[in-house]
């Protein structure tokens, strides 16, 4: 298969960006923030499920009648979880939105995370040295493996 001379050219442009010795100005991720239908629900398969600490519980500061839990994802990162009233659906993927979440898992911790996913009813994939899932509102999940 050969690719268009289009994605070529896309790809040396990108490439001349590319700048393995530039300082960030950013000092990592401090949370991912994502919106759950049923808090309750996403916080009992965070920590019951996938074994991740949950931090904090508050008031949402903007909306009043929203709630915001901090689950611990590792690293000084958390995921913040809040509920809205007003919305409801499922995660969609596409321009702009998160494809997937992205979380190391050290290997010797597979089998049992597997297994309380699978115990969970979570349909579950696994390709190279991931696992993939989604979460209760249709978040992809992958569990990269990495030596411990």
């Amino acid at each position: 298969m050969t690719l268009s001379n289009d994605i070529e050219a896309k790809r040396k442009r990108l490439e001349a960006m590319v700048d393995q010795q530039a300082a960030t100005p950013t000092r990592g991720v401090n949370h991912v923030a994502v919106i759950s239908s049923d808090l309750e629900r996403s916080a009992r398969f965070y920590h019951d499920v996938l074994g991740m600490p949950l931090v904090s519980v508050t008031p949402n500061r903007d909306e009043p009648r929203s709630t915001h839990i901090n689950v611990t994802l590792g690293g000084g990162v958390n995921l913040s979880l809040f509920d809205f009233p007003d919305v409801a659906g499922q995660a969609v993927g596409g321009a702009g939105g998160l494809m997937h979440l992205a979380l190391s898992l050290p290997r010797d911790r597979l089998e049992a995370i597997e297994a309380r996913v699978k115990k969970a009813g979570v349909a579950i994939q696994r390709i190279g040295d991931s696992l993939y899932f989604h979460d209760p509102d249709g978040l992809m999940l992958e569990l990269t493996l990495v030596d411990a």
